[in-house]
């Protein structure tokens, strides 16, 4: 059992410690008695078909496809609110519906759209990927998405985004823990037993018959077995940035602005790591507009540099809108209406897998047990000064499978992941860590627990065909 012995030998740790400084100092503080809590005090919380670590989109597609389908589900998550990079990283948009002619997703991330429009808080950008000849821009239609098939990139509302995430989670009958932390994993022989979560009333063990890791940084596959995991590389990885948005912008000509961008740049005369091109969209409130173009680089795997960059980022946006105010028509008074609550992360780990997602998968012709269908575009939010894109980025048209096998972990019986951290070499993150894709493999995911559950089996005995009605059922889209 890896560095669990702990919770066997709690007596013999609290004789150990009972002596230190730190209890010392807290009993000289509190004028009273010393106490400290140990392992053997925690209270142990169960009774759950399935936990489900991480709100984000591929947390809430397996937590509500579960429950639906009548299992007892927890969602634990550290922020106050659902919605993982959407909600917490200023990004609400679902990119990857403009990667192809007709809709790649649908199931959850169609009904999500959908009630999102009835609350006037989703809208279509006005291009679509295949329109090639047209400046990179995120301006909107001004008129609602209606039953239209979803194959344009859709803006929301950020915070519409919360109370909707909530709303079908409540719905779904989804015991949902926020301001709960991930502290430990206890496993044994492949087998995960409990989780330590810390919250603001203690900390405490939660049992489940099934976990999900959908932390996006196979937080709970690394605490339980670090070997079950494979961290990026610099020379792999995408940069970090913090997005902002920016009221009193006043209506522009984005592709004049963007030309005069791409001159500044080509002059020396943009601030040191910017994109290398204008990187704004239209928020759905009036005269906001979001900007995300200065980026930084670092371990996303240590907290403490982490803490840098976030802080080195949000350093920079005098800087920013020095530069903006100055140089850039529509933004001569601009302000900083809001940033990001945490830094964005596009990689960090991902796990070992029954299938991996690989590039001859991505790019070639063959589905293998698809689950979910993601854009062929790698590369993109390079670590480069020069270029947006990556040397060995790659942009291809059409959709490729995202394998089942790939939310299976090879070394567990008993956990399934989805999101960006699935099995799937690390460079091709950019092409299924979209935010309806990442909520259609949950779905999935909560679909393979279900059936795992009801036939008494471990969840990778799940087999392919037994999925498939169930994923056609819930809507989805797959190929043939």
């Amino acid at each position: 059992m890896r560095r669990r012995e702990f919770l066997k030998s709690a007596a013999a740790m609290g004789a150990t410690m009972a002596g230190t400084a730190g209890c010392a100092m807290a009993g000289a503080a509190t004028g009273g008695a010393t106490s400290r809590r140990f392992s053997k005090d925690w209270k142990v919380r169960g009774g759950y078909d399935l936990v489900v670590v991480g709100a984000g989109p591929g947390g809430i597609g397996t937590a509500i496809a579960a429950a639906r389908r009548g299992l007892r589900v927890a969602l634990i998550e550290k922020a106050a609110f659902p919605g993982g990079a959407g909600t917490q990283c200023n990004v609400p948009m679902f990119f990857g519906f403009d990667a192809a002619e007709h809709q790649p997703t649908a199931g959850l991330s169609d009904e999500f759209v959908r009630r999102m429009d009835k609350l006037g808080a989703a809208r279509f950008v006005r291009y679509s990927m295949l329109d090639r000849k047209h400046p990179y821009s995120d301006f909107l239609e001004d008129k609602p998405i209606g039953d239209r098939e979803l194959n344009k990139k859709v803006r929301f509302d950020a915070e519409m985004m919360k109370l909707v995430y909530n709303r079908m989670l409540v719905e779904a009958k989804v015991d949902c823990v926020f301001y709960t932390h991930l502290a430990d994993v206890m496993a044994e022989g492949g087998h995960v037993q409990a989780l330590l979560l810390a919250g603001v009333e203690g900390t405490y063990l939660m049992e489940a018959d099934v976990f999900a890791d959908c932390t996006g940084d196979a937080q709970l596959c690394h605490l339980a077995d670090p070997a079950s995991v494979e961290s990026v590389t610099p020379d792999r990885g995408m940069h970090q940035s913090i997005f902002s948005d920016l009221g009193g912008v006043k209506p522009f000509d984005f592709p004049k602005n963007q030309a005069h961008y791409r001159e500044l740049r080509a002059k020396g005369l943009t601030p040191p790591r910017t994109w290398d091109f204008f990187g704004c969209g239209q928020m759905l409130n009036p005269e906001v507009v979001q900007y995300g173009g200065f980026w930084t680089t670092g371990d996303v795997t240590d907290s403490r540099d982490l803490t840098r960059m976030d802080r080195e980022l949000r350093d920079r946006m005098p800087e920013m809108l020095e530069f903006l105010r100055k140089n850039m028509p529509g933004f001569e008074n601009c302000w900083l209406a809001h940033t990001a609550h945490r830094l964005g992360v596009r990689v960090s780990r991902r796990v070992h897998g029954v299938e991996t997602l690989t590039a001859d998968i991505l790019f070639g012709k063959e589905y293998v047990h698809p689950v979910a269908l993601c854009w062929r575009h790698t590369g993109g939010h390079s670590n480069s000064t020069k270029r947006f894109n990556a040397s060995w980025s790659r942009h291809e048209p059409g959709l490729a499978g995202v394998p089942m096998g790939a939310l299976l972990p090879k070394a567990f019986d008993n956990v399934i992941v989805s999101g960006r951290c699935i099995s799937a070499e690390l460079e091709l993150v950019d092409a299924y860590r979209m935010m309806n894709t990442c909520l259609t493999m949950g779905e999935a995911a909560g679909l393979m627990v279900y059936l795992a559950r009801k036939a008494g089996k471990s969840v990778k005995s799940v087999a392919y065909d037994e999925l498939v009605p169930l994923m056609r059922e819930n809507g989805f889209v797959l190929p043939g």
